[in-house]
């Protein structure tokens, strides 16, 4: 039997009575009998490696933001998109809503069950 300890074949061996060859593994599973499975289980506690996954931290839980009071887009808020080249039109076809509070809030695409698609702030 030949093993091959340095280089690049570092760790290959050949058996020349029977013609078998293969890395260090599979001379455990030659020497010892059994399965690979078992070899790399073997080999794993004779070497000190733990199979020990590390605890995850929770998950976070999240939750959707309040929806906000929202209008058809009028006044400060129209004049803010018709100001940027929306028309009348296009405001009303894509359903972009707003308040004035503040700074003027977009909410676009809103839907008949108050779903929310995007807001802008």
């Amino acid at each position: 039997m030949s093993v091959c300890v340095s280089g690049e074949k570092a760790g290959v061996w050949f058996d020349f009575s029977t013609g078998e060859t293969g890395d260090l593994l599979d001379l455990w599973v030659a020497v010892r009998g059994g399965v690979l499975a078992d070899a790399i289980r073997d080999a794993k506690a004779y070497l000190g490696v733990r199979d020990d996954m590390p605890e995850r931290a929770p998950r976070k839980a999240y939750t959707a933001p309040a929806k906000p009071k929202v209008r058809s887009a009028k006044g400060r808020v129209l004049s803010w998109l018709n100001s940027r080249g929306l028309t009348d039109d296009t405001v009303a076809a894509f359903r972009v809503g707003g308040t004035t509070k503040r700074a003027v809030r977009l909410v676009i695409g809103w839907s008949c069950t108050d779903e929310i698609f995007q807001i802008s702030r």
